[in-house]
Formats: C-alpha cells, sequence, structure tokens
C-alpha cells in the first residue's frame, strides 16, 4: 500500500513530464471568463462523431475510472498486461497540499524559495506565467522512477498518476464542455472529441498523448486534446495506445499506425485530410510513426504539431547537460532514463522509430510544427530537429517561448500560451486547408 507521502511522490512523477503544469495552472480554470465564441454552432450529437462498431458517448458532465483507465494493450506484447481498476481520485489527491507555492515577489526576477526547490522566474514573461512557475515547488531530480523490468513497480505508477490526470482533465472538460466519445479503429481504442459548436469540414486531428510512454491514457489526458480542439474547431481522435513496458517501440508505433490507416480506409480521409499532434513522449511517438508510414510506403499526414517533444530517448542534446539544473520540470537521470529503457532497449534507442532525431530526413516528412520554451533540458532536440528538416527543404518551424517550460502549453490563461494555441491553429489551417 503506498502512504501519503508516496502517493504524492508517485503524482509527481506524473507530473514532471507533461500535466506537471496542470496542477499548478488549472485551480482556477472555473472562475474562467466564458467560452470563446469562434467556432462555428452544431447539434452535440453521437451522430456527428467518427462511426465503429464499438461506440458509447461519455457523460457530458464526468469523467470516470473505469473509462479508458487502462490502457488498451497490445495483443502482441510479451509482458504481463496491466489488470485491474486505479485508485480512488481523493487517495490519489490526499497530499497535494505539498505542491502549493510559498512563493512571492511575482513580478521580478527572483529565485523563489522553499523546502525542496528554486526556481528562476524571469521579468521577461508575463506576470501569469510568473505566477504559474513560482507554484512549481519540487526538485525533479529527487524524483525515482522505477527500474526499466519492474512491472509492478510500473504498474504502480501507472494507477496512481491515472486518478491525478483525470481529476484534471475533468477540469478542462467542464469550462469548455466539448463532445467526447469513446470509440475504436482496428481495435485500437481511442476517444473522438469535438469542440463545442463543432462542425464537420472533412479534417481530423490525430492525437497522442504524453506521460513519459509509461503513463497516462486517452481519457486521463482529454485536457490537451480538448485545449487544442477549442484553438482549431477540430475534431481530435486521441489514441489510448499501450504504455512501456508492457509495450515498446516498435509495437506502439504499430498501433498509432493501425489508428492512421482505419481513419483513411474505414473512414473515408486521405492524408491530406489528417494532421497528428503530440506533446512530450507522445511528440516523440507521434513523429516516429510518421517514419514508420513514410518507409512503409504509405504516405504522410498533412501537418505534425509538437509540444515539447521527446526525440532522444538517449539524451544527447547539449541542453540535456547545460539546462540540467535550470529545468523545474524534467530530470533525464532521476526518471526519464530508467522509462527510456522501459520503452526501448539502450541498443536501439537511435533507432529513428524509437528517437526520430536520427533520421536523416531525406525521403521527406509532413511539414512539421515544433513549440517548446527556453527552460527545458529537451531544447537542443527541437533545434536538431528543426535543422534536420529545413536542411532537406522540408516545410518547418520552430517556435521557441522565453522562460517557458515543459508543457507550457497548459498554462492556457497566460499570453505564452494563447499564442501558441493560436500558431497551432495558424499552422494547421495553412496545411490542412480549412
Amino acid at each position: 500500500m503506498f502512504t501519503g507521502k508516496r502517493i504524492n511522490i508517485f503524482i509527481f512523477n506524473a507530473v514532471i513530464i507533461v500535466f506537471s503544469l496542470l496542477l499548478v495552472s488549472l485551480t482556477n480554470i472555473v472562475m474562467a471568463q466564458q467560452e470563446e465564441e469562434n467556432l462555428i454552432s452544431s447539434p452535440n450529437s453521437i451522430n456527428n462523431t467518427i462511426q465503429s462498431d464499438n461506440m458509447t458517448a461519455l457523460s457530458a458532465s464526468q469523467l470516470t475510472e473505469s473509462n479508458l483507465s487502462v490502457p488498451n494493450f497490445d495483443p502482441t506484447s510479451s509482458h504481463t498486461k496491466l489488470k485491474g481498476s486505479v485508485v480512488s481520485i481523493t487517495d490519489a489527491l490526499s497530499n497535494n497540499n505539498n505542491f502549493k507555492a510559498n512563493a512571492t515577489s511575482i513580478g521580478s526576477s527572483t529565485d523563489i524559495q522553499n523546502d525542496t526547490f528554486q526556481v528562476h522566474i524571469p521579468t521577461t514573461i508575463s506576470k501569469e506565467a510568473q505566477e504559474e512557475l513560482g507554484k512549481i515547488t519540487v526538485n525533479p531530480s529527487t524524483m525515482k522512477a522505477p527500474d526499466p523490468s519492474d512491472l509492478k513497480g510500473w504498474e504502480e505508477q501507472y494507477r496512481e498518476t491515472e486518478s491525478f490526470f483525470i481529476n484534471e482533465s475533468q477540469q478542462i472538460k467542464d469550462l469548455y464542455r466539448p463532445n467526447i466519445t469513446e470509440t475504436d479503429f482496428a481495435g485500437i481504442q481511442v476517444i473522438d472529441i469535438k469542440p463545442k459548436n463543432w462542425e464537420d469540414n472533412g479534417k481530423v486531428l490525430v492525437y497522442t498523448h504524453g506521460g513519459d510512454y509509461t503513463f497516462g491514457s486517452a481519457n486521463s489526458t482529454v485536457g490537451g486534446p480538448i485545449l487544442a480542439a477549442n484553438a482549431t474547431g477540430l475534431r481530435v481522435v486521441s489514441i489510448n495506445y499501450t504504455v512501456a513496458p508492457f509495450s515498446e517501440w516498435n509495437q506502439t508505433t504499430d498501433q498509432v499506425l493501425a489508428v492512421i490507416q482505419a481513419l483513411k480506409d474505414r473512414h473515408g480521409y486521405s492524408f491530406d485530410d489528417i494532421a497528428m499532434y503530440g506533446d512530450s513522449a507522445g511528440g516523440g511517438l507521434a513523429a516516429a510513426t510518421i517514419l514508420k508510414m513514410r518507409d512503409a510506403g504509405l504516405g504522410m499526414p498533412a501537418a505534425l504539431v509538437l509540444w515539447s517533444p521527446w526525440l532522444d530517448l538517449t539524451a544527447s542534446g547539449d541542453t540535456s547537460y547545460t539546462l540540467k539544473n535550470a529545468d523545474p520540470i524534467l530530470s533525464y537521470d532521476a526518471f526519464l532514463k530508467n522509462s527510456a529503457h522501459a520503452y526501448a532497449d539502450p541498443k536501439d534507442q537511435k533507432n529513428p522509430y524509437a528517437s526520430p532525431i536520427y533520421d536523416n530526413f531525406t525521403k521527406g516528412y509532413s511539414p512539421t510544427l515544433i513549440q517548446g520554451g527556453t527552460k527545458e533540458i529537451l531544447l537542443s532536440d527541437f533545434i536538431r530537429l528543426y535543422q534536420a528538416l529545413d536542411q532537406n527543404k522540408i516545410p518547418v518551424k520552430l517556435d521557441i517561448y522565453e522562460g517557458m517550460p515543459h508543457g507550457f502549453q497548459y498554462y492556457y490563461k497566460a499570453p505564452e500560451s494563447k499564442l501558441a494555441l493560436s500558431k497551432m491553429n495558424d499552422f494547421l489551417r495553412e496545411h490542412l486547408g480549412y
């Protein structure tokens, strides 16, 4: 059994990758102003969703632990499958007060000090972003991941973090009120998200969630694609891929590829109508899947958007070292390294389908938007991908934000997040043609 302190540690393991920012940025979501009114009205009906043989409309008011809270597992995996239900949200959130900031002096450059961590807050970022950075209180280098082969440890961590994510995503869902439907493509569970007042324009955005390759599900991470759907007006299909170590890189990319192929073969979408987006590990997974599609001669999506993508499992980029003690969210030595080994054996980690940065891109690629912040240890990887694509005359934009940490788009009230989401919409409109 987990004590409250151990639960707190496991929760933060999740928070440090993708949705860490949710805890500190979403506490005031329910106080937000009226929703944006830039989308066109249409009926909120299951009949407007992508059709499949197994379709369930999720409750308009509540995400639950039973709805896709355990991933769909690849039947070819040699690992033991996860079983059972996740722990209660109440238990998982019982020690969240430890994450609250003791910071003051927002508005001047300062080091926020508390019992566990110091975060440098520059004056060159918005007040809203300063406030959110000030709420980060736990040093990521103090976190510890299970050993790569510790299936029980990964399972326990998965269950602890899943409840936390469900709670945070529910707050975003309550604010934006999208239409959410559970379905499956090619035997892979997905969640189909349509923004409020959605109208079908024949385009779809496929999302692969972050979570270090080792945690998160389509259900629990639905908050991110809701933000993307609201910003773009697009339907978003979030893939409930199998997490490591219960699936590894070659199997996981095959699952994503199967969903893309089903959209084309069974649901009438051409690749010109499909874009992909992913954050953190989900960004690496989306980028790698496109390489596999290209090499198989299947074609490629019309566009790719990457939020703080994890593109190199080996952490070879310069900022993995130079920003090692400056990144307030990520730590390779403490956590990412074991996750990388759980996802891919070290001998495979430079395979482009595991670490897409190692492709040479001479055979082409989808137009790509890369977004990230200057506080990230992954910053070198963003730059490396940009240079590789640009040198091969592939349309690419590198969109880097001053003072921003990993996954800053979840600071959705901050001007930096609003700008990033707006640029995502502009990029997709250009390349999807809607």
